[in-house]
């Protein structure tokens, strides 16, 4: 029942929609950080440092950091509520990115733009521990390379062993690729109009996870009562 509700491609479809809105927009409004790579962050860490801008570099380490206590945070998530029966701790994980993705968007661009970037990476870390597997395959909802390293060894795969589940496999990875540039461009577009309060749409994408989530909680509910009467 777990896998049914967590692991639906349609869930992550969302979720790489918003967290490659995440990353646009942090990295488009907000002084070129990113919310979920946070390679990218270390190695804009480490430019700046050589370089002799050291305040602009230690700055790079609150989102590094912020990414850190999300991963951690959602551990502790798991490890208390993963055996509660009235809710699916992942569906609280969503709430949680909620909540820190809306106070995000009213944060004063420029010299504050640390705060929104520590909000979002929080966000991004929170995720990308929650949500790891998809129809049994490892998955990143929060970023593509994983998923494209995971994509060209289904295609490896598939040339050597002719097996047709590898393209399904292929097909896959390839949708959640897509998925996350859908979100960046939305993202990009929606920031020429919207300016700060571009990333308040990824609300819509997180809470579609949500109602997905909770109608897969209603239908497993249905089944278990027409095998218990």
């Amino acid at each position: 029942m777990n896998k049914q509700k967590s692991e639906s491609l349609i869930l992550a479809i969302f979720l790489l929609i918003a967290s490659g809105a995440f990353d646009a927009y942090s990295y488009y409004m907000r002084g070129g950080t990113f919310a979920t790579m946070q390679t990218g962050n270390m190695i804009l860490l480490g430019y700046n440092l050589i370089n002799g801008n050291i305040i602009k570099g230690l700055m790079y380490l609150i989102p590094i950091s912020s990414f850190f206590m999300g991963v951690f945070i959602a551990t502790l998530i798991e490890l208390k509520l993963k055996k509660y029966k009235k809710f699916h701790w992942r569906q609280l994980i969503i709430i949680l990115e909620i909540a820190v993705i809306i106070p995000a968007m009213f944060v004063k661009q420029g010299d504050y733009n640390f705060i929104s970037n520590m909000l979002v990476s929080f966000a991004a870390g929170m995720q990308l521990h929650s949500f790891r597997k998809i129809k049994g395959f490892n998955v990143a909802t929060t970023m593509c390379t994983g998923n494209l390293k995971s994509s060209g060894q289904a295609l490896a795969k598939y040339s050597y062993f002719k097996d047709k589940k590898y393209l399904k496999e292929l097909g896959l990875y390839i949708i959640l690729i897509i998925s996350f540039i859908i979100g960046s461009i939305i993202s990009f577009l929606l920031s020429k109009s919207l300016d700060i309060y571009a990333i308040g749409f990824t609300i819509i994408p997180l809470v579609i996870g949500i109602c997905i989530m909770v109608l897969n909680d209603t239908d497993d509910s249905q089944d278990c009562n027409k095998l218990n009467s």
